[in-house]
């Protein structure tokens, strides 16, 4: 018979879908736990079952009714297998040692009987003594060879010496026959023959054990590990396989496993954080949903550590059975020192304000200043607030007052003068000290007599030093532009004339003979008088010019000769000749006319040849006088009538 003696078993541990592949065997991936936390590991077993060999039995009682130096015969596979050792019927002279060969070839020995080229020495020369011949002999070397699942490999096995019919075995029926089977093998009816490859007989069975197992499994994950247990740590679900390849790669079998990942809690803690003197950081878990445990026993999502805690740790434990531990090292972060001064100030100026810390990051209020000193003007007295922050974002907050004293509000009243004048300055109000500009004048009431209108600004500094300024004006009017012009000769015997000699009009005359504004000779009397016209503007300003009055004690004719000077025709219409009969030098001949109101209307000067040529021009009809002056000396004078 063909008996079992190894029973092989491979065996993984995991867990996943069983099912069989082309070996026939059974595959299972498994493991504790397929279901992890970021960070675990898992060990995933790849098992293979094979099941036990089954003996495969011969008929009996064993037949050995003839022999042959070797044996050859065919074995198929049903599942793949290993073949180890022989037992067979050896001789047929108990204890003989005899010298012992096997060969082997993939595919039947038919027809390859006397063909040494197609077999291969697989053990030999074995040297060993051989037992009774109806007692199987082990032949002792273990041949290690794999025959894949569905295959058939020939065996020759074949002894040297000279013992007769030393292998033993009966006649069969036919060469190719099933001579013994079972769930994995075949044996089939073989030949006889001599040594080494000589005559043969067929339908010789081969009369012995043939002792197998199973080949080893060589496995292959998909992560390229080549060993039937892996320990795996993946980040994310990821699915596993491994083919477990047998027979030499004849047949394999395969399997697949997910292991599933899921996240740890997430760490919402700081592993270090500062917390400034006296304050509470609020530590917050987060993982919604999760348990807390905390180092002081709380086990709340959120907790209030003080500065002074020193470190507090934390144990988060999900839904999903995954846990976090996680420590915050508390550091007390000492707060920054600061002081602060402020000025006293007057409305209207700027103070400064000035803190003092070893740390330089301040922000003021009101105002948004930033800055160690920094500067303002309220309109008032204003309280601020500052603080500074150190490198660890701790504060410390100061008040201080900056003090605004408000003056009294000085008002001035100016002046309106004429040039010439003097104007007065009044302060209406404050109190203190006065002084005004231009010409540092002292005193709340001041006087001034400026050349043009000239604005003055008050100053007024109280006991605080505290100044308050208004500013008035002293308006300077010009005097008007007045002249007068000569009023010209007149005869002591001529009616009162109104004075018109003066400009601008309206003004007011004043002199011998006068009132009113009109002019009578006869009480001024003969000579040479001065007259005074002075005028009055808008605004109450005055100013005078004067002109000269000559008046005559003119004969009461029409022509008044002297030295025989004479003009023709007198009347005249457009022009008249003045003869002069004078032995003066003439060089120094001036005329002059007037008209009835004594205003000048001609005047020619240095005639030529004693005659004087008189062109009426633009000048009116009417009565004119005339003088005739020689280097200022009166030589002539007369009336003339233009028509």
């Amino acid at each position: 018979m063909i008996r079992l003696l190894l029973a092989f078993t491979l065996f993984f541990s995991l867990s996943g879908t069983l099912f069989a592949q082309s070996c026939g065997f059974d595959a299972q991936i498994t493991t504790v736990d397929s279901v992890l936390c970021a960070g675990d590991s898992a060990l995933l077993n790849f098992n293979v079952v094979m099941g036990t060999p089954a003996d495969t039995v011969l008929p009996n009682p064993i037949v050995n009714n003839n022999g042959q130096d070797g044996n050859m015969f065919n074995i198929t596979a049903s599942n793949a297998i290993r073949i180890r050792y022989f037992e067979g019927l050896i001789a047929n002279t108990p204890n003989a040692v005899t010298e012992y060969y096997i060969y082997y070839k993939v595919g039947t020995h038919v027809g390859f009987e006397n063909n040494p080229a197609a077999w291969t020495l697989l053990a030999g020369p074995i040297n060993f003594a051989p037992n009774a011949p109806n007692a199987l002999t082990t032949i002792p070397y273990d041949l290690n060879i794999t025959i894949p699942a569905g295959q058939t490999y020939a065996f020759y096995l074949t002894n040297s010496s000279a013992i007769t019919n030393n292998n033993r075995y009966h006649n069969g029926t036919a060469t190719g026959n099933v001579s013994a089977t079972n769930a994995d093998l075949t044996v089939f009816e073989g030949t006889g023959g001599a040594y080494p490859f000589g005559t043969f007989f067929n339908a010789r069975p081969w009369e012995g054990t043939v002792h197998y197992d199973y080949p080893p499994a060589t496995y292959t994950w998909n992560t390229g590990e080549t060993t039937s247990s892996l320990t795996v740590a993946p980040t994310t679900t990821t699915s596993y396989s491994c083919i477990a390849s047998l027979g030499g790669g004849a047949c394999f079998v395969e399997d697949t496993i997910t292991v599933t990942v899921n996240a740890l809690p997430v760490s919402n803690i700081s592993s270090v954080i500062g917390i400034c003197a006296g304050d509470t950081a609020l530590f917050d878990a987060g993982n919604i949903g999760s348990t807390y445990a905390w180092s002081t026993g709380d086990t709340t999502q959120t907790l209030n550590i003080p500065s002074n805690m020193g470190a507090v740790s934390l144990m988060v434990t999900d839904s999903n059975g995954c846990v976090l531990q996680d420590t915050s090292t508390i550091i007390e972060n000492a707060l920054p020192t600061l002081s602060v001064t402020a000025d006293t100030i007057c409305a209207g100026e700027t103070g400064t304000l000035t803190a003092t810390s070893s740390d330089t990051l301040f922000t003021w209020s009101p105002g948004s200043f930033s800055g160690a000193v920094v500067n303002d003007s309220p309109a008032v007295t204003t309280t601020y607030t500052v603080t500074v922050q150190n490198f660890a974002a701790c504060t410390t907050t100061v008040t201080t007052t900056l003090v605004v004293n408000v003056s009294e509000v000085a008002n001035t009243n100016g002046d309106v003068i004429c040039a010439g004048e003097t104007g007065t300055l009044t302060a209406t109000s404050g109190t203190g000290q006065f002084v005004w500009e231009p010409g540092s004048l002292s005193g709340s009431v001041v006087s001034d007599s400026p050349a043009i209108t000239t604005d003055y600004t008050l100053t007024v500094t109280d006991s605080n030093g505290c100044v308050s300024m208004d500013t008035a004006t002293i308006v300077v009017n010009d005097l008007p532009v007045v002249s007068m012009t000569s009023v010209g000769m007149v005869c002591v015997y001529d009616s009162p004339l109104a004075l018109t000699q003066g400009t601008p009009a309206g003004g007011d005359y004043a002199g011998p003979g006068v009132a009113g504004n009109v002019l009578d000779p006869s009480t001024a009397g003969t000579g040479t008088h001065i007259l005074v016209y002075t005028f009055v503007d808008g605004n109450g300003c005055s100013n005078f010019d004067s002109g000269t009055l000559d008046i005559d004690s003119c004969l009461a004719v029409d022509e008044f000769e002297l030295n025989a000077s004479i003009i023709y025709p007198n009347p005249f219409h457009e022009t008249a000749t003045l003869l002069i009969d004078t032995q003066e030098n003439l060089h120094g001949i001036l005329f002059v006319a007037y008209d009835m109101a004594g205003k000048e209307v001609m005047v020619i000067a240095n005639p030529e040849n004693h005659q004087l040529q008189i062109a009426r021009g633009n000048l009116e009809s009417g009565i004119y006088q005339f003088r005739l002056t020689n280097n200022e000396r009166l030589i002539g004078y007369g009336k003339m009538v233009i028509e």
